[in-house]
């Protein structure tokens, strides 16, 4: 739902990603912080970056991996995925070697926390996923 779509009360809560933020709040913090950007401050961009560091893309090349063996993966840990902090998407796709899957985190600590807990455990015999991380640059989100 679009915010054209949808009239929102002062104090009302919005699920963005997988997290619950005050809308008002939320917009008003950006716009302090753009404003702060836009004195062309250094110290202000930098303390803007610090505050709001970008997240990180993982990328897990799953080789052997059929599309079986990923759908019960994605069913038994889909929803600790879509709660774990920090999680922001998860995209997969099938590759020449077997699956590529590629997510989205605020940080690469919370990728590996959430990794270590859930999905190392839960790994069929022989399959052991090659993880590479990237920071991004821009994240555009509805």
């Amino acid at each position: 739902m679009t915010l054209a779509q949808h009239d929102l009360e002062q104090d009302e809560e919005v699920q963005v990603g997988a997290r619950e933020i005050n809308l008002i709040q939320h917009v008003a913090e950006i716009i302090s912080l753009a404003s702060a950007s836009a004195t062309c401050d250094p110290a202000a961009d930098q303390r803007l970056q610090q505050e709001r560091p970008m997240p990180v893309m993982m990328i897990s090349e799953v080789g052997g991996q059929s599309p079986q063996g990923y759908d019960s993966m994605l069913a038994l840990l889909g929803g600790a995925l879509r709660q774990a902090p920090g999680f922001v998407m998860h995209m997969a796709h099938p590759a020449e070697a077997g699956w590529r899957i590629v997510e989205v985190w605020q940080s690469q600590e919370d990728a590996t926390r959430f990794f270590a807990a859930h999905i190392a455990p839960n790994l069929p015999e022989g399959i052991r996923p090659k993880l590479s991380f990237q920071p991004l640059h821009s994240l555009v989100s509805p």
